[in-house]
């Protein structure tokens, strides 16, 4: 094999710092996305987790980890998704909903999506929406300066205040996105993102006027994307999980998979995750 040369070293080098910058461990590539993009599914773990609570950690914790149970605390019997699957859907619609009491074709401007894990081509396509009843968003989920005190309060604010400009540029879909984050300005948590959004829609009466995609570095692992679908979020991009695993398929640590088979396992991974959550809570649609 010929020597690395400065071009070749430089992905690898970004894709590193970028890790670095959304919290990525050395575990969480080697037991959560290693194994979802090599079987495709969820790595399987032991029933006593002693993981201590985040709250009580000494070391930065990612936002989704303060929403972790230590034990099964519900002994209800779960929906079978397998054998129910004609009732059971992870697809969703993006757009306004409008008045659900009223019937005509306005009504039916939504995007249909049959999986809430979105790929970036995908995404890509959404953001370029802009026809009538469907108008598409990108808003940065970043801040700065980090050290400044207050500045993630006030990137909140400006944040909801371009919420509302785009609400009133007729905008039915926001993508929520943290791919600026750089050297100056880091990524706000995804989850505050979306939630504080959320219920900013729902405090000025506008919630049903727009669909939200989270498109995060920081969403890798079942846990994460289904705390984002239940604080409001209705499709996620975890756009650099994707990039881990394509480049553990590249590097030959996937059993020969190819990246394209590795993403796929993984996005099925994904998928097969929030259905059992949605299966333990007794709910059968993502919508729900």
């Amino acid at each position: 094999m010929p020597p690395a040369t400065a071009d070749s070293a430089e992905p690898d080098t970004e894709l590193r710092r970028r890790q670095r910058a959304f919290g990525y461990t050395f575990e969480d590539l080697t037991t959560i996305l290693h194994p979802m993009g090599l079987s495709g599914a969820e790595p399987i773990g032991s029933m006593g987790l002693d993981t201590p609570l985040a709250v009580f950690s000494e070391q930065p914790q990612p936002l989704f980890n303060y929403f972790k149970q230590l034990f099964a605390q519900v002994s209800n019997p779960p929906v079978d998704a397998i054998r129910e699957e004609l009732v059971t859907s992870i697809d969703t619609l993006l757009g306004a909903h409008g008045n659900v009491l009223a019937d005509g074709p306005e009504q039916c401007r939504l995007l249909h999506l049959d999986s809430v894990v979105v790929g970036e081509d995908t995404l890509s396509r959404i953001g370029s929406l802009d026809r009538p009843g469907l108008k598409a968003r990108t808003l940065d989920t970043v801040y700065g300066p980090v050290g400044e005190k207050g500045a993630l309060a006030r990137a909140m604010d400006d944040l909801f205040d371009q919420v509302d400009a785009a609400l009133a540029d007729e905008c039915t879909i926001l993508v929520l996105s943290d791919r600026a984050a750089d050297s100056v300005r880091a990524p706000m948590p995804a989850l505050l993102a979306v939630a504080g959004v959320h219920h900013h829609l729902i405090r000025s009466g506008q919630r049903l006027a727009c669909g939200l995609i989270a498109d995060t570095g920081e969403a890798l692992d079942v846990h994460s994307v289904a705390c984002l679908l239940g604080y409001g979020a209705q499709a996620i991009c975890p756009y650099l999980a994707f990039d881990s695993i394509r480049a553990l398929g590249t590097a030959g640590e996937l059993n020969a998979h190819s990246p394209d088979d590795a993403l796929a396992k993984y996005v099925k991974a994904l998928e097969k995750g929030v259905l059992k959550i949605m299966s333990k809570m007794g709910i059968s649609t993502a919508r729900s």
